[in-house]
């Protein structure tokens, strides 16, 4: 009934079709397909796709790894210290977006009021962090419990004036700015 068809001569004739087609790829598979159908069966080339003891094709691709905004925000793990997922350094990798940062202007020290955007939900979120010029700021934010969700401009307001804080004028007003766009009146 297979006609001598086995997983991989059906996988790499799906494939062949696939990169064999510049203007329609996704035609030249349907057509390849039904060319199995033909010689087999659908049943019999759906078996042989399923089947569990094959191995998968050498031809076939890895997905690629989700997006962080594609795992809930509640899900996600935050670097901390490491810039490869520090939420200030490097906020995509988190799956965030750094709207506004106010900071206050010290020699050798650092102290950052920043709002972010989390690009699944759309949700917004700030933090606070300071130290001298040792840490890495927000190093120990490792997860959303270390931001605070705020959700209305009462909500910024209560976040910047329990941070305190000498902020730069250009900085403050470079975040109430941006705190006004996201939360209109």
């Amino acid at each position: 009934m297979y006609t001598g068809l086995n997983r991989e001569s059906v996988l790499a004739r799906i494939v062949a079709a696939f990169e064999g087609s510049e203007d329609d790829p996704l035609g030249a598979v349907l057509r390849e397909l039904a060319a199995l159908n033909e010689e087999a069966g659908m049943a019999a080339v759906a078996d042989l796709l399923d089947a569990p003891d094959n191995q998968p094709s050498e031809k076939a691709q890895e997905l690629p790894p989700p997006l962080p905004q594609d795992t809930p925000i509640e899900e996600r793990e935050f670097g901390g210290w490491g810039g490869d997922t520090n939420v200030y350094y490097n906020p995509a990798a988190c799956g965030l977006e750094l709207l506004a940062t106010a900071e206050e202007d010290e020699a050798y020290q650092f102290n950052y009021v920043c709002l972010w955007r989390d690009l699944g939900s759309g949700r917004f979120f700030m933090a606070q962090d300071s130290g001298c010029s040792c840490p890495i700021p927000f190093e120990d934010v490792t997860s959303v419990s270390d931001l605070t969700e705020v959700t209305t401009r009462k909500d910024a307001k209560q976040f910047l004036v329990a941070a305190g804080g000498d902020y730069t004028p250009s900085s403050m007003t470079d975040l109430l700015v941006k705190i006004g766009q996201v939360f209109p009146w």
